[in-house]
């Protein structure tokens, strides 16, 4: 089978999807080698076609220098497809040539301005997702959902049949795993100035990721603290700083015990996650909550927020805790700090439950909704 998947949405802009594709090709490349990968990418990203290409012979890297945000892709690209005698194509993003030419996968990772409507403004903007969204999953064959409760906002939101949906999961990095040495994290702490003691957040600081209250429940838990705890931890931020949505970012400066680190390379995040005493994820809504997972592989504990992806993802691994109630994410807070105990259960069964998680199962999966959508007689013609 011939596949174009298409990569062009892969940079600084989409960290997320820029994994997904990533991984998703490695994993493609390795378990299926009598697959022909044709990997659509715009040389502008500096994203590491070449390298997989090397590594994978079937891999071919073709330069496509158009954004999915250019309208005029949507003339040129189904030239492109066409002239490379595909069989399939793989959209990575909504923002596709709805006109491929070519029967079409679509990936989707969340539905987040129709479920959280101040994570995009003005209204008009919202309409538009909507109605590009749907008409992206009305082009494709089969649509990809990354979690079962993407696939139900698919159906609820946009009307995707059952039918057409498949669930493939992600998987966490297979660099993202408990400290070899288990003196590493503390010395990597105090090389990086970090305290010895941290609760971590890793993600943007957009509207639906919660970060006000998140802060807020932190001032809870620092005000309850007691000498007979320990030592007064601190609250670690990793992830980029949107300057479109600046409240966030003040009440981190503005707060004590508390780090803004950036975005820091998967290296760095690593010793991160291995250094922390618990990850907490406040998220009103995700399509599917990475980070849950890179903590768990990672043996540190997760409170995360109940809402449907995460509560999926962690399987009963997690402390769960409503997202809207500060009063209830300082309790959760606070019971994994003042708890070695409940860090040391919740540890294990995170581990656990991220190995249930891989990218040659991601792979899999996607290469059976390729196989299907192929033996569909719709798209035999």
């Amino acid at each position: 089978m011939r596949v174009v998947l298409d990569g062009r949405p892969v940079g600084e802009h989409f960290p997320g999807i820029g994994r997904y594709v990533y991984h998703l090709t490695r994993a493609l490349a390795e378990g299926s080698p009598a697959l022909d990968i044709l990997l659509l990418h715009d040389p502008r990203t500096g994203a590491p076609w070449r390298e997989l290409a090397g590594e994978f012979p079937h891999i071919t890297p073709v330069p496509a220098p158009w954004s999915p945000f250019s309208p005029a892709g949507q003339a040129i690209v189904p030239r492109l497809l066409r002239s490379l005698e595909a069989d399939l194509y793989h959209a990575t993003y909504y923002l596709m040539p709805y006109l491929a030419g070519l029967p079409t996968v679509l990936t989707v990772y969340d539905l987040v301005p129709l479920r959280v409507p101040t994570a995009l403004a003005p209204a008009w903007k919202r309409h538009l997702y909507r109605l590009l969204h749907r008409l992206a999953a009305r082009r494709a064959g089969l649509c990809l959902a990354i979690s079962q409760a993407t696939a139900r906002d698919m159906t609820e939101l946009l009307g995707v049949p059952p039918a057409r949906l498949r669930v493939t999961y992600l998987a966490p990095d297979p660099r993202f795993r408990p400290a070899q040495d288990p003196a590493d994290p503390a010395r990597w702490k105090q090389r990086r100035g970090l305290p010895a003691r941290y609760a971590l957040y890793v993600g943007i600081n957009k509207p639906h990721k919660n970060l006000e209250r998140l802060v807020r429940a932190w001032d809870n838990v620092m005000a309850r603290w007691r000498e007979a705890w320990g030592e007064r931890p601190a609250l670690v931020w990793a992830g980029p700083q949107d300057p479109r949505f600046p409240d966030a970012i003040e009440a981190f400066r503005r707060t004590p015990s508390t780090y803004a680190l950036g975005r820091l390379p998967d290296e760095e995040l690593v010793r991160l996650y291995q250094g922390a005493e618990l990850l907490v994820h406040p998220s009103l809504y995700e399509g599917f909550g990475l980070p849950v997972l890179e903590a768990m592989a990672c043996g540190v504990p997760v409170a995360c927020s109940e809402r449907p992806a995460l509560s999926e993802i962690a399987g009963g691994a997690a402390l769960l805790f409503d997202p809207e109630d500060e009063t209830a994410m300082a309790d959760a807070l606070t019971e994994l700090l003042t708890s070695p105990e409940r860090r040391q259960a919740l540890a294990r069964a995170g581990l656990a439950r991220a190995a249930e998680f891989t990218w040659p199962a991601t792979a899999r999966a996607t290469l059976a909704a390729y196989d299907e959508l192929m033996r569909s007689p719709a798209e035999k013609g």
